[in-house]
């Protein structure tokens, strides 16, 4: 799901939500997300709890918001170690 919002910081772009919003664009979430893939991919690492998209999406509020990994675990629903 993504809303539109405008604003001089984003200038119309779609917007990703999280339990509260991220003023991130979600191209920037989505580019984050395939490089995320492709090194999975390229790697073969295991299944992971969360998908690309979401671990990009966690990066990135940890980065922006500096959240503890208590308070990203309990966003996401995983537990404070897999954050």
């Amino acid at each position: 799901m993504v809303i539109p919002l405008i604003t001089p910081a984003t200038e119309g772009a779609l917007l990703v939500p999280y339990p509260a919003m991220l003023d991130v664009p979600h191209e920037l979430v989505e580019d984050v997300a395939w490089l995320l893939y492709e090194h999975r991919h390229t790697r073969s690492t295991r299944r992971r709890k969360l998908g690309c998209f979401d671990q990009a999406l966690l990066t990135l509020v940890h980065l922006q918001k500096n959240e503890t990994f208590s308070q990203l675990g309990a966003s996401f629903g995983i537990s404070q170690a897999t954050a």
